[in-house]
């Protein structure tokens, strides 16, 4: 889903909960990008997800998360606040390099070749 597509989920009355996974730029690129680490493409600026909804017209129930206790909470207001308008949980990651370890792994046979 694009970011526009919530003015469309707004125009229409649509009432989902969007997870946004803030990790501060495409960690899969600075993966598997091995030749060429720390490229200005893959960091991309700050947005203010919470915004977006105001952004496009509408008003949506929004709130930034960082840990698990957080999301869990967000996401028993949300079930509430979804009754009445759109819902954006942005989840913040610390370590923007934060990944699976099949992702390292891989890294790892990249930088090998």
């Amino acid at each position: 889903m694009t970011f526009q597509e919530i003015s469309t989920l707004l125009d229409n009355g649509c009432r989902p909960i969007l997870f946004i996974l803030n990790n501060s730029g495409y960690t899969i690129e600075k993966y598997l990008n091995v030749k060429t680490s720390n490229q200005r493409y893959n960091q991309i600026p700050a947005w203010h997800y919470t915004q977006l909804a105001e952004a496009f017209g509408g008003k949506a129930f929004a709130v930034k998360v960082r840990t698990n206790q957080e999301l869990d909470e967000a996401i028993e207001m949300a079930v509430k606040a979804q009754m009445g308008e759109l819902c954006v949980i942005e989840m913040i990651v610390n370590d923007p390099l934060d990944s699976p370890e099949y992702l390292i792994r891989l890294r790892n046979q990249l930088e090998k070749q």
